[in-house]
């Protein structure tokens, strides 16, 4: 699918974010009096409203009383028959112009709390426990149905083949619990068996996933030779890093090469609610050796995607931190059209030798004005697809450039109705280390960020404070705080770009607070720095690595007053299992925030999320235990709620899920009834309402939980052995 727009297009694909950029403002608990008080008095309003409609009922209830006997009235009568009608039917449309009119009013759910239907806003109220989402239920889209709720679809990424034609199979994961409410001394002292505590913190309960969803994200030969072709054309700073200076290329052919020294991998996607779109980035490497897992480079490819996974090509986006003047730049580009001597060949006698040398001339001149329109406007906007233009950490050896790229929406702190992309990847540095008098150049591979749609300052490197980094700084898994996009004690200008947490290690679980400004990192939770007891050993485990993003419920649930909660799914990598080397698979996992201690906890982790489906094998011949196994989460790309039963409560929600397998094939999977699955486990286990991360029986159910969740990691993975032996003789 092509996007090749003029400028007036431009504008509209946009949006409007320029001159009359309003501030976002996101109100958090302690400001939402004012909201609260607006909702009351909308609330006394709804009870008005309800007695007027009854009242109205009650006299249409006499008027058709009286209109029954019509038949055995006398026809002197008649005109009073037709008058009630008359009014019938007035009143019936004064109804409907009312009901129109107040929906929002009536969509409002029972109870003490109202919410801000935004749809990425938080609710502005909150519920008091994590059982009150057990009860809650969305508001009603007509007032003459009691339990129809349904969500229209079409400015949504969810189609209407996910919800009327693909066939979902139900999947019971092993999940375990942390935050039991019961007694970890005693259990241990009645059974010291590891299966027996484990029974005791497991999750029993069901999602569904879809095959026939299942798509592959493109990996054709075709496409790498046109990102090869490009990058030689267009970028001219990658340029010397993928091209043999020994010109083994020479007498190859462009599918050749592509097919010998190009990669491509590991595309994680989001939907981009403002542009109606995936936005998506993958990694693409080049291999002077021809090796996958030896590049020279890699880099950002950055696409666009309809909701079909159609790809948008030509689509042009305004840089977020540029003020735009349209009316400006619409007549630039009409002056360079001008300029480069286009003329009117209409006016001219069509079919005459003067007509075809006026066409033939402006074709050539055509030429030359896209060139320079293209380059004005690459000084506003973004055009689709293209890669991630950053700046390179170490220009020597091999490794260099974006590896692991992945994306996650941020709120824009300017306009509450927009987002934007963020992508973190890591990237390898020199850094020059001082010993004594002497210096030193140590490489390091750090986590890194970059705001594609920025003109200004687009790249940050992520520094902890207090800390040495690692030899190698990778897989932080981010999230969002509401506090991030908006703080009470900062003025909001364009120059401030709030800030965004990383979980940094799961266990021990270790979070960081980052500024998107100059990439600055506070640990502003260790719970083994909270936890740690002298004469006990730290929890370190490190088996749990980063996946995909965190993201908070779905927007349509109300806020949990004074905690916050997120699902994400990471990965458990377990050496030498029984299933090769190496053995990577997804997890799910719930994260909790508690704000009265600022701590952080896992609420429920299921250590293999892998839908029971085959993982291509390293060397891509099969599914079979090779030397590596490995399916990972990228990202999650949307988690949309379609509807919800008024009587049970169950959603029907679905979250669209993006894998990628043997570091090769990128693929997205749909997943429904997530919510239902992650708010079940309070209704199915006496979960404790605060988690207390300094009580010695929470530690203990946490280590305990541990054993728990290697052992399952540990059967699966010689389970699947079993499954898809490798068989050497082949």
């Amino acid at each position: 699918m092509t996007e090749k727009e003029d400028i007036g297009n431009l504008s509209n694909i946009s949006g409007n974010n320029n001159k009359d950029d309003s501030i976002m403002s996101i109100p958090n608990e302690e400001a939402h009096s004012d909201e609260i008080h607006r909702f009351w008095f909308e609330d006394i309003f709804l009870k008005i409203y309800h007695h007027f409609i009854l009242l109205i009922y009650y006299k249409l209830t006499k008027i058709f009383n009286k209109l029954i006997g019509v038949c055995s009235l006398k026809i002197k009568q008649r005109r009073s028959i037709k008058k009630n009608i008359f009014l019938t039917t007035i009143v019936l449309v004064i109804i409907i112009v009312l009901h129109t009119g107040h929906q929002n009013y009536s969509a409002l759910p029972p109870g003490p709390a109202n919410f801000n239907h935004n749809k990425h806003i938080r609710p502005l109220t909150f519920i008091d426990s994590k059982k009150d989402y057990l009860n809650f239920r969305l508001p009603r889209k007509h007032w003459f149905t009691k339990n129809s709720r349904r969500k229209n679809i079409a400015n949504t990424p969810v189609t209407s083949k996910m919800v009327a034609e693909y066939k979902f199979q139900n999947y019971k994961p092993h999940a375990y619990v942390s935050n039991l409410n019961i007694d970890y001394s005693q259990s241990e002292s009645a059974n010291n068996d590891r299966e027996y505590f484990c029974s005791k913190l497991e999750y029993k309960s069901q999602f569904q996933y879809s095959m026939d969803s299942i798509h592959y994200i493109d990996n054709n030969i075709e496409d790498l030779i046109e990102i090869r072709q490009e990058l030689l054309d267009h970028w001219p700073k990658y340029r010397d890093f993928i091209q043999d200076s020994q010109d083994t290329e020479r007498h190859m052919t462009p599918l050749e090469i592509a097919k010998r020294n190009w990669f491509k991998f590991g595309t994680s996607a989001v939907w981009w609610e403002e542009q109606k779109c995936y936005f998506a980035v993958t990694r693409v490497m080049w291999s002077r050796e021809g090796r996958q897992h030896r590049p020279r480079i890699s880099l950002g490819r950055l696409q666009l995607f309809d909701k079909d996974w159609n790809e948008i090509k030509g689509r042009r986006i305004y840089f977020k931190d540029i003020i735009h003047d349209r009316e400006a730049i619409a007549e630039t580009i009409r002056r360079i059209k001008h300029n480069v001597g286009i003329k009117d060949c209409t006016r001219l006698q069509a079919g005459s030798q003067e007509y075809h040398s006026c066409v033939d001339k402006n074709t050539k001149l055509k030429l030359t004005a896209d060139i320079k329109e293209k380059q004005f406007l690459d000084k506003f906007s973004l055009e689709f697809p293209t890669f991630m233009d950053i700046e390179l950490g170490n220009k020597d050896g091999y490794y260099t450039g974006s590896e692991d790229p992945r994306v996650i929406l941020k709120e824009n702190m300017f306009d509450k109705n927009k987002q934007e992309p963020f992508i973190h990847f890591n990237m390898e540095y020199k850094d020059i280390v001082r010993k004594g008098r002497e210096e030193e150049t140590k490489q390091r591979r750090y986590m890194c960020g970059y705001f594609p749609l920025r003109k200004n300052e687009r790249q940050i490197k992520f520094t902890i404070n207090k800390k040495e980094p690692n030899r190698m700084e990778k897989n932080w898994t981010p999230f969002f705080h509401m506090e991030d996009y908006s703080n009470n004690e900062i003025i909001d200008t364009h120059y401030h770009r709030g800030y965004i947490h990383f979980i940094y290690s799961f266990k021990p679980l270790e979070i960081l607070k980052c500024s998107l400004d100059d990439g600055r990192c506070e640990i502003v939770f260790d719970d083994n720095m909270v936890n740690h007891v002298d004469g006990e050993d730290p929890i370190n485990y490190k088996a749990i690595r980063g996946g995909s993003q965190y993201v908070p419920l779905p927007s349509e649930l109300p806020e949990l007053k004074g905690k916050k909660i997120w699902v994400g799914f990471p990965k458990l990598h377990l050496e030498k299992c029984g299933c090769g080397r190496h053995y990577y698979r997804p997890m799910l996992s719930v994260l909790l925030f508690n704000k009265i201690d600022n701590s952080y906890h896992e609420e429920l982790v299921s250590p293999i999320v892998d839908f029971d489906l085959p993982v291509l094998s390293w060397d891509r011949k099969d599914v079979y235990c090779d030397d590596v196994s490995v399916s990972s989460a990228n990202s999650i790309a949307f988690w949309e709620i379609v509807d919800q039963n008024g009587k049970t409560g169950e959603y029907e929600d679905y979250l669209m899920l993006v894998t990628s397998e043997a570091d090769y094939v990128s693929k997205s999977i749909i997943l429904k009834g997530i919510l239902d699955y992650v708010l079940g486990v309070y209704k199915q286990k006496d979960i404790k309402e605060v988690f207390d991360i300094s009580d010695k029986n929470a530690r203990g159910i946490i280590k305990k939980s541990l054993y728990c969740i290697q052992d399952y990691g540990a059967k699966s993975c010689r389970e699947y052995n079993d499954k898809h032996p490798f068989n050497k003789d082949d």
